[in-house]
């Protein structure tokens, strides 16, 4: 097994040798979540990167072959939804489930650009490559279509974590 030096970089793993060493930690089971402990309002400044973590983690780790895409959806969406205590409702697709989902095309990428990121004045991935979501789903109703927002402004809903499952 590859040794890595990890560190914490404000909520985030980062090494000496590359941006996506996760994907060990991914592949062996060793990681069960991405994400933040703590009050989401609360948290400190630092690297923003939250607008643009699902689309690089698509095009570096899925389509490059690091991860697989259940993999994926396990620590990004599964795992979070189980620690704080809101599987099923989020992180399944399963029947009775919110139907929250991103819809992507592999083979489309775009460059990340800082102007076209939400409250954003500078960003460490401006200039790489990214596969977007073409649509997005919220509870079964699209948000963007054709990579467009179309949502209105105030749809989602904050979900109060629960007492975190046992894992």
């Amino acid at each position: 097994m590859a040794k890595f030096d990890l560190k914490i970089v404000n909520g985030r793993l980062a090494t000496t040798t590359g941006v996506f060493p996760v994907d060990i930690g991914v592949k062996e089971g060793r990681i069960v979540a991405i994400g933040k402990q703590g009050n989401i309002w609360e948290v400190a400044a630092g690297n923003p990167g939250i607008q643009t973590m699902l689309p690089l983690l698509i095009t570096e780790g899925v389509k490059k072959g690091r991860i697989t895409l259940p993999q994926l959806v396990r620590v990004i969406s599964e795992g979070p939804a189980r620690i704080c205590g809101l599987y099923p409702k989020k992180g399944s697709a399963m029947i009775g489930a919110d139907a929250d989902f991103a819809i992507f095309d592999l083979k489309k990428e775009r460059e990340v650009k800082v102007e076209e990121q939400i409250q954003l004045e500078y960003s460490l991935y401006e200039g790489l490559e990214a596969a977007y979501p073409d649509m997005v789903l919220v509870r079964g109703k699209a948000v963007v279509d054709d990579g467009q927002i179309v949502g209105k402004a105030g749809y989602g809903e904050y979900c109060t974590p629960q007492k975190a499952a046992k894992q």
